[in-house]
């Protein structure tokens, strides 16, 4: 569990560059994160982390984050939905940092997204 978590962890510091954002985005690293999000699997928290870094300053990934319904499970955050029963004893601190990479995509997304359909 450890292990995996230092992996989103130094995925997020690779997104720190441009390039591999852009990157990330055309090699469906984006649909990738939103199926973990989707799936509600253990590492949920840490995709969101991660989607969170790709689309800051990084408009081609903010229109394949909406073209690919990201939307439904951003919100889904929001609601905090049923989880898992592996999730249940999530506590308050993590549920905080959740919301807060959610609104940070959301900032991403008002300043990323054109509002143009392609």
């Amino acid at each position: 569990e450890e292990m995996a978590q230092n992996l989103f962890d130094a995925l997020c510091s690779l997104l720190l560059v441009p390039a591999n954002k852009e990157l990330l985005g055309k090699q469906q690293g984006i649909e990738l994160m939103l199926r973990i999000v989707k799936e509600r699997r253990f590492f949920c928290s840490q995709a969101i982390k991660v989607l969170d870094f790709a689309l800051l300053a990084c408009p081609p990934n903010c229109q394949i984050f909406v073209e690919k319904l990201g939307l439904k499970f951003l919100f889904s955050i929001f609601m905090k939905k049923a989880r898992p029963s592996h999730q249940k004893k999530r506590n308050k601190a993590q549920e905080r940092r959740d919301e807060e990479h959610a609104v940070s995509i959301i900032n991403s997304l008002c300043r990323g997204c054109s509002g143009v359909a392609t």
